[in-house]
């Protein structure tokens, strides 16, 4: 499989001591990017300055104002370093990307969610006004999100056009007036007062409860919009959140909110009040493609081409997919115990079997173009005595992933080549999920009390800390597209994560998955009694779908192909295997 590039990016910008793991946004000054710190590991965000952009003086009004400001709801300003190509601030990494694409991506936000954010930036800018310090560039792209164990949590960033209440008239910045679409009336004509951050937080708030912008136009037509024209506010929403926004957005600053903390009051009143659950739609039902009677329970399911691989107590099947259903099966007997996992790769099929504490990895080589099927066997490659172990097979079929726990020795990991088993490292940790993405790094999931850690590894043994969850984790699905993107699967919400450069997005399901795979156009999860949700490639959820299998039926297994959802089924004393089209759902 490829490693994920790092693109065309001057490495030189981090100096020696961080490494630049992609860019991650535009500011005011300057690029900004997702990197490293080479001896600690630790994430970092790197704000480049440009110097034909920002003059000593106005770099230092920034700096000094990051400098004074220490709150939970603003991105902490950690230290200034120089490289060869310039000056940059290094500052808190924020995983969640920026409200604005939070916004962007529908259905991501009720509005209990939407007034806890606005508290966040309200908490901010109070912190900010007590030092006497005015935002005047409030808006989406400058609140960043970071993953509590209760959802996002907003951080105010971009003090590049802060003003101090302080500074007198002559120092008044003409030209910087920050984004039409969010300011009050007073700051088209360079005044400003805390009660402008008041007016633009009035306005994220309506942006985020009826999902679009009170005024659209060009900057002189907004300019005309919030000098003239009141917000209109439709009867739907609860009164107490439309006076919120009346009063934020009065034309007269001091008809506004007279302090943060007379904003917040109301802002937790209305979000107290807000505890009715987000409707889910019903979902609809797939159609069904092919059926055919099981015998025995099936334990794992694996894809290769038009190839199916069933894995049952002691044996795994091979049957072809073809438009007509599903052919006969060929039985290939396993003798080394009960089948466990599958793994499809481009080497063939690779089988983890359990007999108490010993485990053991078969191999069934890909069949060549002149030979058939059927003559290819199933050979045993390695076996393991651990009270608990778990495997991992990089998708390309190279790699080998073994980590084994036991009483005596305690935790071990080992990365493998495969087929030979011939050991590349060993790597410290007693993970409960893990995945080797290439052949130099591999992710595993580290519990702790409030959820996991991800943590980083090479192909020398080396770990770090790369970031966290607030839950705790079932399954780590990595995507057939992107090598350094990961679905981790939770019990009430899951995260989609991109690792270079750091992203997460955390997914609202309309169910409790039991099961994920990787598909071409992004994941297909499923829980026992039939429940289906759709993941495109960006973490955004498709569809809501189910199974129509008998009430009595549980899904134990389920695989894709190609525009195909392949789903075991057992009830009692029978079995099924299902296909289903999911064409008109994925389109």
């Amino acid at each position: 499989m490829k490693t994920c590039p790092l693109g065309t990016i001057d490495k030189n910008i981090a100096g020696p001591k961080y490494r630049v793991l992609g860019p991650i946004g535009q500011g005011q000054f300057g690029r900004v990017f997702c990197g490293i710190h080479r001896q600690t590991g630790k994430i970092v965000a790197l704000k480049q300055l440009d110097n034909s952009r920002l003059t000593t003086p106005r770099f230092l009004h920034e700096l000094n104002l990051l400098a004074s400001l220490q709150h939970p709801n603003i991105v902490a300003f950690h230290t200034l370093e120089y490289s060869k190509s310039g000056r940059y601030l290094v500052m808190d990494y924020c995983e969640g990307g920026t409200l604005r694409q939070l916004i962007d991506t529908p259905g991501q936000l009720n509005l209990k969610q939407s007034l806890q954010l606005v508290i966040d930036v309200v908490e901010g800018l109070a912190h900010a006004h007590q030092r006497g310090i005015v935002h005047c560039d409030l808006k989406p792209e400058n609140v960043l999100l970071t993953l509590t164990a209760t959802g996002w949590m907003a951080h105010l960033s971009d003090f590049g056009v802060a003003r101090l209440l302080a500074e007198p008239d002559s120092e008044t910045r003409r030209g910087d007036t920050g984004s039409p679409a969010y300011m009050a009336p007073e700051r088209f004509y360079s005044s400003y007062s805390p009660a402008s951050d008041f007016y633009a937080a009035g306005v994220l708030l309506y942006e985020l409860v009826l999902g679009h912008r009170p005024f659209s136009g060009t900057p002189g037509d907004l300019m005309t919009a919030h000098l003239n024209q009141f917000l209109e506010i439709p009867d739907t929403i609860p009164t107490v959140v439309s006076d919120i926004i009346r009063q934020a957005t009065q034309k007269l600053p001091q008809k506004r909110f007279d302090s943060a903390q007379s904003m917040l009051k109301l802002l937790r009143l209305a979000a107290a009040a807000e505890e009715r659950p987000t409707p889910i739609s019903p979902p609809s039902e797939l159609p069904v493609l092919h059926t055919t009677a099981l015998a025995a329970t099936v334990l794992a399911l694996a894809t290769d081409a038009d190839q199916l691989y069933c894995g049952l107590d002691s044996q795994v099947t091979c049957q072809s997919i073809t438009p007509a259903g599903f052919d006969e099966p060929t039985q290939y007997p396993i003798t080394q115990g009960r089948v466990m996992q599958m793994w499809s790769s481009p080497q063939g099929l690779f089988i983890r079997t359990q007999r108490a504490t010993a485990h053991a990895l078969c191999w069934r080589p890909k069949a060549s173009e002149n030979e058939a099927a059927q003559d290819s066997s199933v050979h045993t490659l390695g076996t393991w005595q651990s009270e608990s172990l778990k495997m991992t097979v990089e998708s390309g079929g190279e790699w080998l992933g073994v980590a084994t726990e036991s009483s005596r020795l305690g935790g071990q990991c080992q990365i493998l080549r495969l087929p030979t088993l011939q050991p590349r490292c060993s790597v410290a940790g007693s993970p409960t999920h893990w995945l080797t993405l290439d052949d130099r790094r591999g992710i595993m999931a580290i519990p702790e009390a409030q959820g996991v850690c991800l943590r980083l590894f090479n192909r020398r043994g080396n770990t770090f800390d790369y970031c966290r969850l607030p839950r705790p984790i079932h399954q780590l699905i990595q995507s057939q597209t992107h090598p350094y993107q990961v679905l981790a699967l939770a019990a009430e919400a899951s995260f989609w994560i991109t690792l270079n450069p750091l992203r997460i997005k955390q997914i609202a399901l309309p169910l409790s998955p039991t099961f994920g795979v990787a598909t071409p156009w992004g994941y297909l999860l499923a829980n026992q009694t039939g429940g289906v949700a759709l993941i495109n490639e960006s973490g955004d959820l498709l569809r809501h779908l189910n199974l129509p299998v008998g009430n009595q039926d549980v899904v134990s297994e389920i695989a894709s192909h190609q525009s195909q959802l392949i789903a075991a089924t057992w009830s009692g004393q029978h079995g099924a295997l299902y296909s289903f089209d999911l064409q008109p759902f994925i389109q």
